[in-house]
């Protein structure tokens, strides 16, 4: 299969191997900070799916900020970009305590980010399936569309119990207004002053499925014609899933491909004539970009010809924020660039 699925059953392997090897006598004034608070109050497991280090920080970073006790699992944003050292570590310190994953069989609920995920079991369906743990899928929050739909899932009250997993539910409505709604409405006032340099631009958006869709939803808000999604996935579900995720954004301009190769893409970009303006996605697309002159937003995995790449943020208002910045100012520095006499003022 793909890397993507590949991602995916290895999460299952571990949750399937340590889940059930429950610490619950563990003592809540454990030394071991991680042991403790697994013991002291009700958590939920959290599979943050295939994306940066930088992502991983900002999910636990909102989880801590909605005083949710959550198991994130897989947890690289230490281990794939941590410090510098003076002297070599042949395993970097971080990642997700292995206490957490054998009492990832006791979480209140499981949330999945993706909506395709790995086509077969995941790892919060076989956690659902032996253990009765409820499972949530949400998309990966890109966009304030699917942003809002994470954030409702967070600060919800009486879903499956989840009331209990918040520590202080008024203090964190608190939290969220003062802290993400200001976010959110910083992304609305962007959208208001760039939307005028997006409206109705054809892109091409590629990659793993579930980000194929996140960064779809996001630029069909905004204005963007995704005239073809592609990916290398098979699951099937690519097209039936934009159309569900996009609603009444989805629009018969929108091509999908699955099992898709990059000569394919480039041929269908030919012979469908997409005249795309920008294309979305990582790396490996940039002959294709180059072939056209046009730019290329580089998002996902790999990210092999530009410095930074643990440090990309997709996620979250502030994160869309930082995409929205990216592509607005690429349409623009192109327009810059390709005409005759140039300007300097927007």
């Amino acid at each position: 299969g793909t890397h993507y699925e590949g991602f995916h059953e290895a999460v299952l392997a571990t949750v399937k191997a340590f889940a059930g090897n429950c610490h619950c006598g563990l003592d809540p004034q454990s030394p071991n900070t991680a042991d403790a608070n697994l013991q002291s109050v009700p958590h939920i497991n959290l599979f943050s799916n295939l994306i940066s280090p930088a992502d991983i920080r900002h999910l636990k970073e909102i989880t801590s900020d909605f005083g949710i006790n959550a198991m994130l699992f897989p947890d690289y944003s230490d281990t794939l970009d941590g410090t510098s050292w003076d002297t070599y570590h042949r395993i970097p310190e971080g990642g997700t305590p292995l206490t957490a994953l054998q009492n990832c069989g006791t979480a209140k609920l499981s949330i999945e980010l993706g909506y395709i995920l790995n086509n077969r079991l995941t790892a919060g369906e076989y956690l659902q399936n032996e253990y009765g743990i409820p499972n949530i899928r949400t998309g990966l929050p890109i966009g304030i569309r699917e942003t809002d739909k994470f954030f409702a899932l967070l600060n919800a009250d009486n879903a499956d119990g989840k009331e209990e997993i918040c520590e202080n539910p008024c203090n964190l409505r608190h939290l969220r207004s003062q802290k993400y709604e200001k976010q959110r409405g910083r992304l609305i006032d962007l959208y208001i002053d760039g939307h005028k340099y997006v409206s109705k631009k054809r892109a091409i958006i590629y990659g793993e499925e579930d980000l194929v869709i996140g960064l779809a939803a996001f630029a069909a808000e905004v204005g963007i014609i995704p005239v073809l999604c592609a990916s290398g996935g098979e699951s099937g579900k690519l097209e039936e899933s934009l159309k569900a995720v996009l609603g009444d954004l989805y629009t018969d301009e929108i091509n999908v491909m699955q099992g898709a190769t990059f000569e394919q893409m480039e041929t269908a970009i030919k012979e469908w004539d997409l005249r795309p303006d920008l294309l979305i996605g990582n790396s490996k697309g940039y002959y294709i970009a180059r072939k056209l002159d046009i730019p290329l937003i580089r998002a996902g995995f790999p990210i092999h010809d530009r410095i930074g790449a643990a440090h990309t943020r997709l996620l979250g208002y502030e994160g869309t924020t930082i995409l929205f910045e990216q592509i607005v100012n690429a349409l623009l520095e192109d327009r810059q660039r390709k005409s005759p006499v140039g300007w300097k003022y927007m």
